[in-house]
């Protein structure tokens, strides 16, 4: 089953599985009875719906916190009252000692996920960096600026950023679904990049633009405390995901 507010994505996801067992519903996890509605056809829950843009939460916060938090609230109640046998919830490294808004809702939510008491289940939470080429994916960003003019954005020239193949995260979430024993919280290892250096690798013709650090964001993310992006940087030309990204859109 598949809850989510936006029908365009739902439509393109029919096309591409074309398989008459995955239902789709329209809906929004800040109705309670949207999730309820879901939650009835199933026995695992994965929760990824988040407002994830930085700069949307910081200008929207009483938005973001109702879809990050309430909306997060509304899916463990709902998955207790259905009886679901698991519940991952998705959670992001700027919730690590957060700087933002976004960061802040995202680890409240992980906390209610964590800490409350369900009679049912144990729920878990996977905590990872970028998804490269996932909505709202700096590689979207840079797409369009490279067709327009052939100028690139970076925030600061030192910024760095765990990333990793979308299979990659996949892999985790469906290892956590098969796991008898889940952890309340899942922090895989990943490799970082330099935004700058990613940026010359990706586009090397290209001219790199410094636009400056906005809404607070920090120059280095961490996975948690003493895991820092800065530590674990590795070149563009080593890291497996981009590369493998590479191979599939070049």
């Amino acid at each position: 089953v598949i809850l989510s507010r936006n029908e365009h994505k739902q439509q393109e996801m029919k096309r591409a599985i074309n398989d008459k067992r995955v239902k789709f519903m329209l809906g929004d996890v800040r109705n309670m009875n949207d999730v309820l509605s879901a939650c009835s056809y199933c026995d695992v829950i994965v929760h990824a719906a988040a407002v994830k843009r930085i700069d949307a939460a910081e200008e929207n916060p009483i938005y973001a916190t109702e879809v990050n938090i309430r909306g997060t609230e509304n899916v463990m109640m709902a998955a207790n009252q259905n009886m679901i046998q698991k519940v991952i919830y998705i959670s992001t490294d700027k919730a690590s000692r957060p700087h933002t808004t976004y960061g802040a809702t995202k680890y409240c939510a992980e906390q209610i996920v964590r800490k409350t008491q369900y009679n049912v289940f144990a729920p878990s939470v996977i905590r990872y960096g970028n998804v490269l080429d996932s909505t709202g994916s700096v590689l979207k960003i840079w797409e369009k600026q490279y067709k327009y003019n052939k100028t690139i954005s970076v925030r600061d020239k030192e910024m760095t950023r765990f990333f990793w193949h979308v299979s990659e995260a996949v892999e985790v979430v469906l290892n956590e679904i098969g796991n008898e024993k889940p952890d309340d919280l899942i922090i895989p290892e990943m490799k970082a990049l330099n935004i700058y250096d990613m940026a010359k690798y990706i586009y090397p013709d290209a001219e790199i633009k410094i636009t400056g650090i906005t809404h607070n964001e920090k120059i280095h993310e961490e996975l948690y405390p003493g895991y820092s992006s800065d530590k674990f940087v590795v070149a563009p030309k080593d890291h497996v995901g981009i590369n493998k990204w590479l191979k599939e859109n070049r």
